[in-house]
């Protein structure tokens, strides 16, 4: 998935955002080996309907970090760290809308 360097990275820049390591965790083990194996061995409408699931709930963590970013008491100062948080709290969330009526046309169609 990611190299050990790439986490680390990301961590490093997670911890200087202010995101503590729970938060870190469910945003990179959001979906399980299980899910994983489920959408690999998916074929067409189920594995559409898979990915969008599994890529929605990991757009759903990227926000339980910034929401975890904002309660934090005097994090998000820097008027970058939190112009990047609000960009991502607001991209994210349009990718989640995106992706959920994606989910939605896909069941309608399905159940026809």
């Amino acid at each position: 998935m990611f190299s050990y360097l790439t986490r680390r990275v990301v961590y490093g820049a997670l911890v200087l955002l202010g995101v503590n390591l729970a938060t870190f965790f469910l945003f990179f083990t959001v979906n399980t080996p299980d899910d994983m194996a489920r959408l690999e061995a998916a074929k067409g409408v189920e594995f559409d309907r898979l990915f969008l699931e599994y890529m929605i709930r990991h757009h759903e963590g990227a926000l339980t970090m910034v929401k975890d970013l904002f309660a934090s008491p005097g994090a998000a100062q820097e008027s970058e760290v939190f112009a990047f948080a609000s960009d991502v709290e607001a991209d994210q969330t349009a990718e989640i809308d995106r992706m959920g009526g994606m989910l939605n046309t896909l069941m309608k169609e399905r159940r026809r």
